[in-house]
Parts: C-alpha cells; sequence; structure tokens
C-alpha cells in the first residue's frame, strides 16, 4: 500500500516506531515496560527475495520479492502477552512526534550513517555497486546505502522549511502501516518445545485481536512482480549506470571495489563455485591486496541470485594497484592451473574452508530462529541447500578452470570507490579511471 516513490522515507518511519507516543502510553513509558517486560523490540523493514520453486541457484531478473516490516523481539514465556500487546500498541496506536523530535531523529540518523559509511566503506561499495545490476539491490542501495544519506538530508531540508508537507507524507505511511491484518501476519516463534506450547494461548489471543477485515491475502511473489518492481526498474535505467564512482568520503584511507557479471540470467550457478573463489581469496587476493599492497584486508563474493561477482578491499592506500590486482585474479587462477601449481590437496583445503564457512558456529536462538524464518519467506529449502553443498564437496580442477574462464572475461565490471576527494582526482589525473564523483558528505 505504500507507494514506490517514497521507499526512501521508509527506514525513517520504522524508526519512529520506537520513538513515538502511543493513544496510551508516552514513550518513557513505553521504554519502562519494555525494559520491564522484554529483551527489546526491533523494528525491521527487510526486501526479501524470493527464489525459484525448481532451484534457487538460477540467474534471474531480480523481480520476485516481498517486502516486509518485521518487528522482532525477546521474553519469557509468561510475559508474551505483554511483548505481544506492546507490539500491536505501537503500531496500531502510534503518535506522530513533533516537528522539533523529528528533525533531530534525521540528524541522528544522518550522523550514524556518516559514520557507518566512513568505517564501512567497503559495505557501501559493494551496495553501490549491485544497485547497477539487480533491481532489488537497487532498491536495497535506497534505503541502506549512500543514497540514504542523500535522502535523508533532503527530509532533513523538509522537515525545517515545510513541516506540514512532511508531516502529512509521514502520517500517510504509519496510517497505511497502522493495521494488522491477522489475514497478512506472519509470526515465527523460536524457544523450546515447552516455551513454545506455553505461549500458545497468548497467540491465539493476539491473532484474534488482530483486524479480520478483508484486505485481501497477500499475492504470491514467486508468481507475479512486486508493485515496486516496475516503477525501480525505470528509475534503475535512469539513475544507476554502468559507470565507475568515486564516492567521497572524509577519510585518510579508501574501500576500493570493482564488480562484474559471471553468469547470465537463466544459467545454474553451483556450489563448486564456492573454492575457486575461496583459493583466491585465501591465497592471490590476500597476498596481493593485504600484504603486498597495504590494505587492511580483502574480501570477494558471487551472488547466486544475479550471477555477480563483487571485489572489494578494506582501509585500502593504493586505489589503481588493486583494480589492476582484480583484473588478472582470472589470469592468475588459469595460469595456476596450466603450471599444475594447484594440487588436489589445495582444493580439498579451499573446500574445506567453504564448508567452515557455510556451517559456521552454532547460532544463538535468536539468530537461529531469524535464519530459519527468512528461510521459509524466501522459498529456500533444505533440499536446494544440500544440492548447493554437494557442489563444494564434488568441486574439480574442472570447476575451477570454468571459474578462472569466467573470471578472466567477466561483462559489464564497474567500479565503486568510497575515498577522499583528493585520491579520487588524483587517481583520475594520473589514471584512464575517469571515476564520476558522488558527494557522500
Amino acid at each position: 500500500s505504500v507507494p514506490f516513490s517514497e521507499i526512501e522515507l521508509l527506514p525513517f518511519v520504522s524508526t519512529l516506531l520506537t520513538e513515538c507516543n502511543t493513544t496510551s502510553y508516552s514513550r518513557i513509558e513505553l521504554d519502562r515496560l519494555s525494559g520491564t517486560y522484554t529483551g527489546g523490540i526491533n523494528v525491521d523493514l527487510e526486501l526479501i527475495p524470493v527464489y525459484d520453486e525448481k532451484d534457487e541457484t538460477i540467474v534471474t531478473e531480480g523481480t520476485k520479492m516481498q517486502t516486509y516490516l518485521f518487528l522482532r523481539g525477546k521474553c519469557t514465556v509468561e510475559n508474551a502477552a505483554k511483548m505481544l500487546g506492546l507490539i500491536k500498541e505501537i503500531v496500531e496506536n502510534n503518535t506522530l512526534i513533533s516537528q522539533e523530535k523529528a528533525i533531530q531523529l534525521i540528524e541522528r540518523k544522518i550522523s550514524n550513517l556518516k559514520s557507518s559509511i566512513a568505517s564501512r566503506g567497503h559495505s557501501y561499495s559493494v551496495s553501490r555497486m549491485s544497485a547497477r545490476y539487480d533491481v532489488q539491490s537497487f532498491m536495497d542501495e535506497k534505503i541502506h546505502g549512500v543514497s540514504q544519506l542523500k535522502a535523508l538530508e533532503s527530509m532533513l531540508v523538509e522537515a525545517n522549511n515545510d513541516w506540514n508537507q512532511f508531516k502529512e507524507r509521514l502520517s500517510s505511511i504509519l496510517e497505511k502501516i497502522s493495521k494488522i491484518r491477522s489475514s497478512q501476519a506472519v509470526i515465527n516463534l523460536t524457544g523450546d518445545e515447552a516455551a513454545l506450547h506455553g505461549v500458545q494461548g497468548s497467540i491465539q489471543e493476539f491473532l484474534e485481536s488482530l483486524s479480520h477485515d478483508d484486505g485481501g491475502s497477500r499475492p504470491d511473489y514467486s508468481v507475479v512482480d512486486h508493485p515496486w518492481i516496475a516503477a525501480a526498474q525505470e528509475e534503475m535505467s535512469e539513475k544507476s549506470p554502468l559507470i565507475d564512482e568515486g564516492i567521497v568520503i572524509s577519510s585518510q584511507v579508501s574501500y576500493v571495489g570493482e564488480g562484474g557479471v559471471l553468469y547470465d540470467s537463466g544459467e545454474s550457478v553451483s556450489g563448486s563455485t564456492c573454492a575457486p573463489l575461496q583459493y583466491l581469496k585465501k591465497g592471490y587476493l590476500w597476498d596481493e591486496v593485504r600484504a603486498k599492497n597495504g590494505a587492511y584486508g580483502v574480501m570477494a563474493e558471487l551472488v547466486r541470485t544475479d550471477g555477480t561477482l563483487f571485489m572489494v578491499s578494506y582501509r585500502d592506500p593504493n586505489l589503481v594497484n588493486t583494480l589492476d590486482i582484480y583484473n588478472a585474479a582470472g589470469d592468475f587462477l588459469l595460469k595456476e592451473l596450466e603450471g599444475e601449481l594447484i594440487k588436489d590437496e589445495d582444493i580439498v583445503r579451499a573446500i574445506i574452508g567453504c564448508i567452515g564457512a557455510l556451517d559456521g558456529s552454532a547460532q544463538p536462538p535468536r539468530s537461529a530462529g531469524w535464519i530459519s524464518f527468512y528461510r521459509y519467506m524466501s522459498n529456500s529449502s533444505a533440499t536446494r541447500r544440500q544440492k548447493w553443498r554437494d557442489g563444494i564437496l564434488g568441486t574439480s580442477k574442472d570447476d575451477f578452470i570454468d571459474f578462472g574462464q569466467r573470471l578472466k572475461t567477466w561483462q559489464k565490471t564497474s567500479v565503486a570507490v568510497v575515498a577522499s576527494e583528493k585520491a579520487i582526482l588524483d587517481v583520475n589525473k594520473n589514471s584512464q579511471l575517469g571515476l564520476k564523483l558522488v558527494e557522500a558528505y
């Protein structure tokens, strides 16, 4: 019900739900009740991909997704009814904050986002690049990336100069999300068997208290496109072309990223791609970018859903050298194979690294529950995850060759560097890169 044109306002509205008074309680009272009966209540906006029911490893156009506002909390069994009541209260009975408070919140979010970009520039580099290849990533960048900072700055101007209009926009969105419909709500519980049994009564009462008007069931987004897709694709074609960007921040170090397409739409990305990439990350990229080039770290990721690969450095003093290293990665892998320098034990070691990253350590209940819920919402199945795992375990030298050839000839490459203006201008002056300057702050 919220139009795509207001997507950049949604993170701020989500924040408002944890900052507003309600018709029954002041913010101080709500915080006291939350602290007394729960371990905290958070509000998160999520864009969730909906995978192909037949095979989630097939590269798609990224048009199948769901959007949800998640209210997440934890409590003891005896306080479940209290927590559910608080969730309902802050969503359905919120009252809009004052102009002064709104301006304070926007300024705080701007400050936090600037700090995040400066300390985690590698994440924002990847986000910026991803937005050029995939429509869902484009929307995600608008609400979580550099574009969100620009949107917040525009909100601040509007809140100061035209409060009535800004207030109307906020009120419109809050009104649209203020009714939790039983036909569209999804509840996920995590706990031991006794706890899950103990909260059933509270859950049933909560569901009965929700609106039962005919809001209609949610469409099957594995079949139809999300309502935002068409407008997002149009804007994406205009505002997110395949260009190389230098995102300007105040920093003495840089974050250097490059991305491109390894797999086209309709191709399947096998788990056998993991080991060659692991070999590059722990060997070539680490040695060249970290040890020799002086960066603090380097990362690489293959995105299964859209077939793109991204490499990005962390706190890097040498921009151009790092990009040269990225572009030589495919040749390096193929030369290692031609010289028979990659032994069976190297492949096994890379496979072990992939499985270790896949399994990780035991998750706490909150994280385990969220991962399970996310998989459910995105159509991810244990059978298809096992297929990915089997692909990793069955990796051979032929898979290394295929990966190296794809990487050597990767398509539609683009760059996103997060650095100081001086560093970016120096690169443009001393190379043919031609980074387009984007002022972050």
